[in-house]
């Protein structure tokens, strides 16, 4: 005979969907880092944008002066 154990419930949902939240946890985790690699490369074009137009304007500025 064993003794019956009560576990607390957060414990026995831990338990219950612990295979499945790793997978969900594992894939929400790679949708973070795309999201945030996306993030920089257009955090990075802007900004070579806006260096390129502020160049220019820059450029017709000494030309009109």
């Amino acid at each position: 005979d064993r003794p019956e154990v009560t576990l607390p419930p957060r414990k026995r949902l831990d338990i219950a969907f612990c295979p499945r939240d790793r997978r969900t946890h594992a894939h929400t985790r790679l949708l973070m880092e795309a999201e945030a690699r996306m993030s920089r490369k257009a955090w990075t074009r802007a900004i070579d944008a806006s260096d390129l137009v502020h160049g220019e304007v820059i450029s017709i500025r000494t030309t009109v002066l």
